[in-house]
């Protein structure tokens, strides 16, 4: 992983370089592929954090709030907001930073390169219910039955 080429107004940070540092015009999605000093984890759903648009993603795979993640060579955003409990949720919220990153409803899916699927309503799991997971290391994975809704 390359460190420390820095981008305006952050020290230190991880941008690659320049051209990664740049807005990018197309927005981020959930289920990407990201990568941080901590490790390489996958995004969970887009979210709002009051008026602002990011996502979030396990907690364990960010090491503290400001640190940069990546998905490939992109700049994805910058980890910010922990819960208060952290040892309840392994949660964390990754938003925008310099430059401003956008992040739209939607998340990769397979077959890959690019497909993606808006995501049109939200609802709480319950035990039985099928859904479809998609993440970096499953891909997508359909007809998923919900069998235990606590934590292992």
């Amino acid at each position: 992983m390359a460190s420390s080429s820095g981008c305006p107004g952050r020290s230190p940070t991880r941008c690659r370089t320049a051209v990664h540092c740049a807005a990018r015009d197309e927005p981020h999605y959930g289920a990407a592929a990201i990568e941080t000093d901590t490790g390489i984890c996958t995004a969970g759903f887009v979210v709002n954090w009051g008026l602002i648009r990011g996502a979030v993603t396990a907690g364990h795979c960010v090491s503290a709030a400001g640190e940069f993640v990546f998905s490939g060579p992109e700049f994805w955003g910058e980890a910010g907001h922990f819960p208060a409990n952290t040892t309840a949720w392994d949660m964390v919220y990754i938003g925008p930073s310099f430059p401003p990153e956008t992040y739209s409803a939607r998340i990769h899916t397979d077959p890959c390169c690019p497909v993606t699927r808006p995501v049109t309503t939200k609802v709480a799991p319950a035990n039985g219910q099928i859904v479809c997971i998609s993440g970096r290391n499953y891909l997508t994975k359909c007809s998923v039955e919900i069998f235990n809704m606590q934590s292992t």
